[in-house]
C-alpha cells in the first residue's frame, strides 16, 4: 500500500490517544462580562480547559479576572494564563500568589526570556512555570529543565521547524518530566487536522491542545467538526484524513 494511504499519525511514531483534550483561550479584550459570557457558551458546549490571555490590562484586574472566572467554572476544571512576556518578576509573582489561592493548571512565559530569571521566578512562585517564547530548540529545553526553570512548556511547529521536530521536542520534554502542551497560531482547518495528528502521537499531554481555527469565520476543510465539545477526535482516513472543499477555496480568492 502506498505510505500516502497511511494515516499521518502512524508516520510521526504512532497513537497514543483516539482523542485530543483541548484549551481554549479566553480573555485579552473585552470586559470582564464579555469574557465570563465567552467562558460560559464554550463550557456549555463542553470545553474543559481554558487559558486567559492576561498582562494587558493592569495586573489587578487580570487578578480579579482569573478569579471571577475559576468562581464561574468551579474548581475541576483546567485553568490556565498566558502572560505573553508583559511581566516583570515581582508582576508575575502578584498575580501567581493570587492566582495559586484560587487554583491555576500553570502561568505561561510571565516574563521575558532569560532562563536565569525564569528559574528565579520559578523558585518562588506558587503557581507552575511554563515556557512558550523561551522554546525555539532542544538545547532550550534542557536548558531550562536544568535550572528548574519550567514545570512544562508550550511547543508549536512554527518555532520547531514541523511536526516531527514538535514531537521530538515533545517526547525529550516527557523524559525530562515536563508537562507538556501543543499550541498554535491562527492556522486553517487543514493545519489544524496536522496538529491533531501530532498531537495524538506524542507520549504525554497533560496541557492539552490550543486548537489554531477557533478564531477563523471559515475552513477549507469539509465533514465534521475539528472539536466536539472538550476533546478534538484523531481524523481518520489516509494522510490527515480531511476532505477540502474546493468551492469554498475558490470563494477566498479576490
Amino acid at each position: 500500500m502506498a505510505s500516502i494511504w497511511f494515516l499521518l499519525r502512524k508516520l510521526l511514531g504512532g497513537c497514543w490517544r483516539t482523542e485530543v483534550p483541548v484549551l481554549s483561550i479566553v480573555g485579552g479584550d473585552g470586559t470582564l462580562a464579555e469574557t465570563l459570557t465567552s467562558v460560559e457558551v464554550l463550557r456549555a458546549d463542553g470545553v474543559a480547559g481554558f487559558k486567559l490571555k492576561v498582562g494587558i490590562d493592569d495586573v489587578r484586574n487580570d487578578i480579579e479576572t482569573f478569579k471571577a472566572i475559576r468562581s464561574a467554572l468551579g474548581d475541576d476544571i483546567f485553568l490556565a494564563a498566558d502572560a505573553n512576556m508583559a511581566w516583570t518578576i515581582p508582576t508575575a509573582l502578584r498575580f501567581a500568589r493570587a492566582a495559586a489561592e484560587s487554583g491555576i493548571a500553570y502561568l505561561e512565559q510571565p516574563i521575558s526570556v532569560d532562563n536565569a530569571r525564569m528559574a528565579m521566578l520559578a523558585r518562588q512562585s506558587p503557581a507552575p512555570i511554563s515556557a512558550d517564547e523561551a522554546i525555539h530548540g532542544l538545547n532550550d529545553i534542557t536548558a531550562l529543565a536544568q535550572l528548574n526553570a519550567i514545570a512544562g512548556l508550550s511547543l508549536k511547529t512554527i518555532k520547531l521547524g514541523g511536526l516531527g521536530a514538535m514531537i521530538r521536542a515533545a517526547t525529550i520534554a516527557d523524559g525530562l518530566g515536563l508537562s507538556v502542551g501543543l499550541a498554535m497560531m491562527m492556522e486553517s482547518g487543514l493545519a489544524t487536522r496536522a496538529m491533531i495528528h501530532a498531537a495524538c502521537a506524542v507520549p504525554q499531554l497533560d496541557w492539552k491542545l490550543n486548537l489554531g481555527c477557533d478564531f477563523l469565520a471559515d475552513s477549507p476543510v469539509s465533514g465534521d467538526a475539528l472539536r466536539r465539545g472538550g476533546v478534538a477526535p484523531c481524523p481518520n482516513g489516509p494522510g490527515l484524513g480531511v476532505d477540502v472543499d474546493e468551492r469554498r477555496i475558490a470563494s477566498f480568492a479576490p
